[in-house]
Parts: structure tokens; C-alpha cells; sequence
């Protein structure tokens, strides 16, 4: 558990670069550097890591079970059509198979392009802020992403698409329709599109913070919904969504969560006249944001859902939270925001490591190059991961 916050320590410290009172051509060549340098870190301590969490053990049943590429291509191969997932995933674990790779090789390449997706973004974007957004933002997905790694392929293909939004609809489409490949929920990004040209006012802040409120200790009737659909419709699906709306959806209350999100609403609805200064890029970012809220709105009590679909705007939610720093004139409220921002991901690790069966799957931290625990162990600890986990 240590490493992981050793980790992050070391994020704390390259965002003092952010702060530093000199200018010019020197800080930009530090931090250009700094940069690149920080990125191979976070390659080889997310690249290189060795069974920890929970998916890799289906992924590494799917690699023995999986037909190789050239099978595929020639012949019928009931494992690679009975697998249930993405057709862009099958073919590359496939592929893997052809080559004769292994779990560990899938791991980084996966890691490895979602890096430098992620890199070119940060690019674009041009943040002043660059260290403590990636900083804010590693705290947010980057354990979450140990888990998820077919959705995580599917968010880094969409970041290429970002900067399409209302200049080219083709290659925006072909963009998402690959992702999907990869996750299909990715087919849900598809209407952000036509986000760009769409107002952003302080009514927008005002309703949606309001709806925030109330969502929180009264979910939406989605079930309700789904069953009139199912009625009229005459459809049997919408009724067992329904069944599993009703199963899972339980009342948020305030949580930590909860309060950041109304702290930086509130903060938007202030300060709407500075958003607007803003450039066409950075107020996208912030429509995206609402949508983040809006699918807390939505989907808030059913945690499952909200963690699936919340997750391909976790960019914007921690570029609004550092961009909150420059929303202020008062020097007062800028060092609170920038301490609130660098204290946060500690708090993340501190919610993520007081989960039990977290704790079991994600520590001790090994990579490739170093593992203290027998394999026997970690599969023994995966066991009793489930175990805790279902408890």
C-alpha cells in the first residue's frame, strides 16, 4: 500500500512545478521535460504491474481459451465466437495468441497506448495546470482502470475524437465506431458531437445543481419508466432492466463526492462570466462536465450504471476541479482550491485501500520485474477478494 502513495507523492511534487514563481522559456523547458520523464514513470508503474485487482484473471483465461489469428481468419473457432465481448478485443487477444504473448505483454501495450492517448491530449489541451491535472486525474481512473481495461481502451480512442467535435462529423463517427469495438458503451458518446455549439449560462449550472440535490435522497423513477415502455412497447427486456433498476438503485446521500460536485457547481454558477472568456475548447470541457453531473442525475442510485458511464468524463471533472484554482481573483480562495486539489487524490487512496477486498487485490504493489508473493498467493488472494467482495 505504501508504493501506491509513494506513487502519488511523487505526482504531489511535480506539481509544485505548477506553482513556481519563475516564467519564460526555463519553466517551459523544465516542465516539457518533466513531463516526458513523468510519463515513462507512470508507464512502468501501471504498464509493468503484475496480477493486481480483479479482471486479469478472466483476461488471462480468455488468452488460454482464445483461437489464434490465423485460425480465426480460415476456419470456425467456437472459443472466439463464444466469447461475449467486443469484436476489436477478441481479434487483438487473438492476435496475442498468434504471436505467442501473454498476459503481461497485453497488459503494457494496452497501458502503453492509453499513455500516449492520453499524452497527445494533454497536448492539445495546453493546461496551465498539466501536473496537478494529471496528478487529480491518475487519482481518479488510474486504479479504477486495473479493472476495466476494454473500457479504458475504448475512453483513450476517444480522447483522438475530441478535438473533431463540431469541425469534422466523419472522422468524429469513425473514431467512436471504433471505440465501440472495443466497448460498447462507447456508442453512447456519439450525440457529444453536437455538444460544441450548445450555450453554457448559469441557468445550466442553477437547474442542473438543483436536480444534483434532490437526486441525491430521491432517484430518479427509472424503473417506473422502463416498465410503462415495457407496457406499451410489449417488450420483455425493459421490464427485466427494470427488475435490475429496482435490485440496485439505493439513495446516494451526501458524500464526499457529492459535496466536491456542489462545491464546483456553485463555484461555475459564480463565475459563469469567466467561463465564458474561455476558449471553445476549455467551455466544452466544462459541457462535458454537466453531463458527468447529469449522469449522476440519471443513473445516481444505481451505482453500477454510474460507474460505467461517468467514467468517460472523468477528464472534465478533474479540469473543472484544477481549473476552479484560476476562477478566482481572491488569493485566499486560490490557495485553498490549490490545496484542496492536491490533498484530494489522497483522499481517493484513502477510500479505494478502507474497501477490503481492494486492499487484497491491489497490494502488495509487483510488477514484471518484482514479485514478493508466490503465484499461488496471488491467485489465493484473488479467491479471497471474491469472497470479501461478496460479502
Amino acid at each position: 500500500m505504501l508504493t501506491y502513495y509513494l506513487f502519488f507523492l511523487l505526482l504531489l511534487l511535480l506539481s509544485c512545478l505548477d506553482y513556481l514563481a519563475i516564467r519564460g522559456k526555463d519553466l517551459i523547458e523544465i516542465k516539457s521535460k518533466a513531463l516526458k520523464s513523468v510519463f515513462f514513470v507512470i508507464l512502468f508503474f501501471v504498464g509493468f504491474r503484475y496480477k493486481l485487482a480483479s479482471d486479469w484473471k478472466s483476461y488471462e483465461l480468455m488468452l488460454n481459451q482464445i483461437e489464434p489469428f490465423s485460425e480465426v481468419l480460415f476456419s470456425y473457432c467456437p472459443n472466439f465466437e463464444g466469447l461475449n465481448i467486443e469484436i476489436g478485443f477478441k481479434l487483438y487477444l487473438s492476435l496475442l495468441k498468434q504471436l505467442g504473448l501473454n498476459l503481461e505483454f497485453l497488459t503494457f501495450s494496452v497501458s502503453c497506448f492509453n499513455l500516449i492517448s492520453f499524452y497527445y491530449f494533454l497536448k492539445w489541451l495546453n493546461l496551465k495546470r498539466i501536473f496537478t491535472y494529471i496528478f487529480v486525474y491518475l487519482s481518479i481512473v488510474m486504479i479504477v482502470e486495473f479493472d476495466i481495461m476494454r473500457q479504458s481502451l475504448a475512453l483513450y480512442i476517444f480522447l483522438y475524437a475530441i478535438p473533431y467535435i463540431g469541425i469534422s462529423l466523419k472522422r468524429y463517427l469513425l473514431i467512436i465506431i471504433i471505440a465501440s469495438c472495443f466497448h460498447i458503451t462507447a456508442i453512447l458518446l456519439l450525440p457529444l458531437y453536437f455538444m460544441k455549439k450548445m450555450p453554457i449560462s448559469k441557468s445550466s449550472f442553477l437547474a442542473i445543481g438543483f436536480l444534483y440535490i434532490v437526486t441525491l435522497f430521491i432517484p430518479l423513477p427509472l424503473s417506473k419508466v422502463l416498465e410503462a415502455i415495457s407496457f406499451f412497447s410489449g417488450s420483455l427486456s425493459f421490464e427485466r432492466f427494470s427488475y435490475f433498476i429496482d435490485l440496485y438503485t439505493k439513495p446516494t446521500g451526501i458524500t464526499v463526492t457529492a459535496c466536491f460536485n456542489l462545491l464546483l457547481l456553485l463555484m461555475a454558477f459564480i463565475m459563469n462570466y469567466r467561463i465564458k472568456e474561455y476558449s471553445a475548447t476549455y467551455q466544452l470541457l466544462y459541457k462535458f462536465y454537466l453531463l458527468y453531473i447529469l449522469v449522476y442525475i440519471i443513473f445516481g442510485g444505481v451505482k453500477m450504471a454510474t460507474d460505467r458511464i461517468v467514467y468517460y468524463f472523468y477528464f472534465a471533472f478533474a479540469f473543472v476541479f484544477v481549473s476552479s484554482i484560476d476562477l478566482n481573483y481572491s488569493h485566499k480562495n486560490k490557495y485553498l482550491l490549490m490545496f484542496i486539489c492536491l490533498m484530494y487524490p489522497f483522499l481517493r487512496l484513502n477510500s479505494i485501500f478502507s474497501n477490503e477486498a481492494a486492499k487484497i487485490g491491489l497490494t502488495p504493489y509487483r510488477t514484471f520485474f518484482y514479485i514478493p508473493i508466490s503465484d499461488e498467493e496471488i491467485y489465493n488472494r484473488w479467491d479471497k477478494m471474491q469472497l470479501e467482495a461478496e460479502e
